[in-house]
C-alpha cells in the first residue's frame, strides 16, 4: 500500500501505520452544535440478519432483517437510554475507548 492511502481501517502514515478515520468527525465527541457524536456499526450476519451496535454505549445491539432498520432501531435505543440517564439525573460519560492496530 502507498504511504498515506486510505483503506478500510483508516488512514496510513508516514511510519505505515494505519489510523483511524471517521467520515463524520470525531466518535464519541461533541459536535459543533453541541450534540453528541456517536458510532453505529452495521454488518450482515451470514443467515441475511443485520446487527447495529453502538460499542460507546452499553448493551445496544439491535439485530433486524432489514439494514435500514437495524440503524433506526439503534439510534432509537440510544435515545432511549440517554433519556433514560439524563431523568435518572447521571449524565452520559463516554467510556475509555482505545484503538488497537493488528
Amino acid at each position: 500500500m502507498v504511504h498515506g492511502m486510505s483503506n478500510r481501517f483508516g488512514e496510513e502514515n508516514e511510519a505505515g501505520a494505519t489510523e483511524p478515520t471517521s467520515r463524520h468527525g470525531e466518535i464519541g465527541t461533541k459536535t459543533s452544535s453541541g450534540r453528541l457524536a456517536l458510532h453505529i456499526s452495521l454488518y450482515e450476519m451470514p443467515d441475511g440478519m443485520y446487527v447495529a451496535s453502538c460499542a460507546e454505549v452499553p448493551h445496544c445491539r439491535i439485530l433486524r432483517q432489514n439494514k435500514e432498520h437495524a440503524f433506526q432501531d439503534a439510534k432509537r435505543y440510544i435515545r432511549k437510554f440517554l433519556q433514560e440517564r439524563e431523568a435518572e439525573g447521571r449524565p452520559f460519560q463516554l467510556p475509555d475507548t482505545r484503538v488497537v492496530e493488528f
